[in-house]
C-alpha cells in the first residue's frame, strides 16, 4: 500500500462525495495493519441484520463481517490497492469474508469477526489458497468442529460501481451475488474425514471476542 492517497483517487473525491471525516480516516489508515487496528479497536462488532457501506460504517462506528470488509477494501482502494475480497464457505456454519491484499508479492488479509482467529493474516502467503488454509484450524462451529470447506477467487468490488462505498441502502444485493459465485474446494474428502475437533483451549481463545 502506498503511504499517500493515489492520484486517481484524488480525482475521484468529488464523485464519491466523501466527507471531511471520511477523508481524515482514510488519510490516517495508510497501511494494511492500521486498517485492521481501526476495525479491531474503533469499530464495534454487531449482529444486526444489516450490510452497511463504507460510509455507513464510518458514521455508525460499527461493523459486522461483510461491513468490515467493505470498509477495509475501500480504504485500501483509496491508497491505490485493488478492493479484493474472498468468500470463505463452510458446512453447517456461517460463511466469512476477507479483504485480501498483496504486499511484496505475498498475500495477506484483513477481516472483521467475533472469532479472534478469523481476522488478520500477515502478508506471507504465496497464494490465495495458502492464505485460506491458514484459517482451517480457527474456523469452527459452536461444537468445535472445523467447518471451512470452500473459497472463491478474489472478487473486485469495483464491479458493483460505487454502492459498496457510499450507498445509504443495505448491500445485500452484493453479498447475494457473491454467494452465487463458484467456489473452489479447499480440502479433499479424506482430509475432511480426518479433521480433529478444535481443542478446548483453542476454542476458548477463539471465542474471546464473542458478543
Amino acid at each position: 500500500m502506498r503511504n499517500r492517497l493515489s492520484a486517481s483517487f484524488k480525482k475521484s473525491v468529488k464523485n464519491y462525495q466523501l466527507t471531511a471525516k471520511e477523508i481524515s480516516i482514510i488519510r490516517k489508515l495508510d497501511s494494511y495493519s492500521k486498517i485492521q487496528d481501526f476495525i479491531d479497536y474503533k469499530l464495534t462488532y454487531h449482529h444486526e441484520d444489516t450490510c452497511r457501506s463504507f460510509r455507513r460504517v464510518v458514521r455508525d462506528s460499527k461493523a459486522n463481517c461483510s461491513e468490515g470488509v467493505f470498509f477495509a477494501a475501500f480504504v485500501s482502494f483509496c491508497h491505490g490497492a485493488k478492493p479484493l475480497i474472498v468468500d470463505l464457505r463452510a458446512t453447517k456454519d456461517d460463511d466469512h469474508l476477507l479483504h485480501v491484499f498483496r504486499q511484496d508479492g505475498k498475500w495477506g488479509a484483513i477481516a472483521q469477526s467475533n472469532y479472534t482467529g478469523l481476522k488478520w493474516r500477515e502478508p506471507v502467503f504465496g497464494s490465495v489458497r495458502e492464505l485460506v488454509l491458514s484459517y482451517v484450524d480457527f474456523y469452527f462451529d459452536l461444537r468445535g468442529r472445523k467447518s471451512l470447506r470452500y473459497y472463491t477467487k478474489p472478487i473486485n468490488l469495483n464491479r458493483y460501481g460505487k454502492a459498496w462505498a457510499i450507498s445509504e441502502k443495505d448491500l445485500f444485493f452484493i453479498t447475494d451475488k457473491i454467494n452465487s459465485y463458484r467456489a473452489n474446494r479447499l480440502l479433499t474428502r479424506g482430509q475432511i474425514l480426518n479433521l480433529r475437533n478444535t481443542n478446548k483451549d483453542l476454542k476458548k481463545a477463539g471465542e474471546l471476542a464473542m458478543v
